[in-house]
């Protein structure tokens, strides 16, 4: 399992899930459609995040995931 398998399993576990930012590489969404910088968050240069994580862009969106979670959390 590779560290952003591992950092999206414990996330979610949470009540957390990692998406592609608007301006921002990575964010964290939470249920109530929340968004943090996950380079803030952790305290540590998104320079760092962005070579653990990989490339955002294969990441959903903010929107997508505040769509997945209103279906997921309604049914």
């Amino acid at each position: 399992m590779t560290y952003e398998r591992h950092l999206l399993q414990a996330l979610e576990e949470c009540g957390y899930y990692l998406a592609k930012g608007d301006r921002r590489g990575f964010v964290a969404v939470d249920w109530r459609g929340e968004v943090y910088v996950v380079s803030r968050w952790v305290g540590i240069k998104v320079k760092e995040v962005t070579a653990r994580l990989g490339d955002p862009e294969s990441l959903p969106s903010i929107a997508d995931t505040g769509k997945r979670l209103a279906i997921q959390f309604t049914d």
